[in-house]
Formats: C-alpha cells, sequence, structure tokens
C-alpha cells in the first residue's frame, strides 16, 4: 500500500511485442484440379509497440501501433468485356499493408503494483490499409461452368482499373486486451496476454467475393471491400508476449 504509484517509482512504459494471429481467410470452394490453393488458416506475426502512463494504482492510459500484412483472396469475380456477353474470370490473393492504432485505459487490481500482475484495456481502434501486390493469379476467358481446365496463371494486367494497386481506406473501432505482467530486472518486465480489434464494416458494396460480378471501372469497390472484410476478420484475436521497459 505504501508503494509509489507505478513500477519502482517509474510511471512512464513503453513495450514491444511479437503476436501470434491464427487467421482464417479462405473464401469459397475448389473447383476440381483447380491449381489456386489459400490455406485455410494462415499464421501471422504482427510487431506491435505502445506506451503506457499509470495514474493511479488502478488506471493506466496509453496508445499503441501494430504494423501487419494482410492477405484476402477473390475467385470467379467477372466483368464483360464487349456487347456479347464475354467474360473475364480472375482468381487471385491480394496483400493489404495495414496499420492498427489504438487508445486505451488500463485497468489492474487496485492493491498490485499498478502494472505488475493482471491487467486488461478497453478502447478505440483504427486501421488504415491499402492494396500493395497480387499473388497467384489466374484468369479464365468465357464461362467457368467445367472447372479449372481453362485456368492459366497470369500477372493481373495493368489496364484492368478495378484492381489498381494502392487503394486506401480505413476502419473504426473498439480494441481489449487482457495480460500479464512479471518482473525480470530493474525497469523490466516480461508480459504476454491475448488483445484484438472489432470492426464494424460500413458501406460495403460487395460483401460476397466468391463468383460476383464487377465493373471494370476506377470507381468499383470490390478490393476495398474484401480488405475491410480482412482486415476485420483477420484482427479480432491474436496472442501477444514482449517486453515492457520502465522510464
Amino acid at each position: 500500500m505504501a508503494q509509489t504509484t507505478g513500477y519502482l517509482g517509474q510511471r512512464f512504459f513503453v513495450s514491444v511485442s511479437e503476436s501470434v494471429l491464427p487467421d482464417i481467410r479462405r473464401i469459397g470452394s475448389d473447383y476440381y484440379n483447380e491449381p489456386f490453393k489459400i490455406p485455410l488458416v494462415n499464421v501471422r506475426f504482427p510487431l506491435a509497440a505502445d506506451v503506457n502512463y499509470v495514474v493511479s494504482n488502478s488506471v493506466s492510459i496509453g496508445a499503441g501501433v501494430t504494423s501487419t500484412n494482410v492477405v484476402g483472396n477473390f475467385r470467379n469475380m467477372y466483368y464483360f468485356i464487349n456487347d456479347n456477353n464475354n467474360r473475364l474470370f480472375y482468381y487471385s490473393a491480394v496483400t493489404y499493408n495495414t496499420k492498427l492504432f489504438n487508445l486505451y485505459l488500463e485497468g489492474h487490481k487496485r492493491l498490485s503494483y499498478s502494472v505488475i500482475d493482471n491487467y486488461f484495456r478497453f478502447g478505440i481502434g483504427f486501421a488504415s490499409f491499402k492494396n500493395t501486390s497480387y499473388h497467384d493469379s489466374y484468369c479464365q476467358v468465357g464461362d467457368n461452368y467445367y472447372g479449372s481446365s481453362a485456368l492459366y496463371k497470369i500477372e493481373l494486367p495493368s489496364d484492368v482499373e478495378v484492381f489498381r494497386l494502392d487503394q486506401k481506406s480505413s476502419l473504426t473501432g473498439l480494441y481489449y486486451e487482457f495480460g500479464n505482467r512479471i518482473p525480470v530486472a530493474n525497469h523490466i518486465l516480461l508480459f504476454y496476454g491475448i488483445s484484438g480489434y472489432l470492426f464494424p464494416v460500413k458501406d460495403a458494396q460487395y460483401t460476397s467475393f466468391d463468383d460476383t460480378q464487377i465493373s471494370n471501372t476506377t470507381s468499383n469497390t470490390c478490393i476495398i471491400d474484401l480488405g475491410k472484410k480482412r482486415v476485420g476478420n483477420g484482427n479480432m484475436l491474436k496472442f501477444n508476449f514482449g517486453l515492457t521497459f520502465t522510464l
């Protein structure tokens, strides 16, 4: 009870962490012998950092940032290339460079040494993302009713406006975290826990990315909408471990 608020007289903390994030990202089901194979579960290892200031023995305030790449896939997306109802079908995986930010309140046990032992966080989350590359891309001309026999691997052509790179968007939602800190040296603590973001997806024109018609225009939102879905679903739960330094 006589301890100074904080840890060893320090109130300001900087944390760095590595996370393990199981990411379920499959869209659609395989056609017979289709070469486009996206794993059902992908594992990512995002890096994060945050700063934290102890206000009292039971409350801290802080902010954090996470950098990661999120991958989404679309399949059988098509558009009409002329008045004869000829269609181009595209399959690909999209990489989104993503930054996640949060502002939070942190709660501690009132009788603990502020940042030692169990803690929980709750706050506002913000995500900014853009599509930076495509890989494992395939195309088929005509109807796609007979499996993968007509699929051939390509680089998405630069004149397909809807798939242009560096399309940007953002999401706002909630951030949460539960964890525990253990002192390992003077002014250094080890921490571990779980955290995530809950992003409601709004104003999305596309909710399906399997066998869906698109328009080949710069105003088409299918890549942005896929990014919103993947960034939201792909960051709901992660396992964290790292070090906290007291200043």
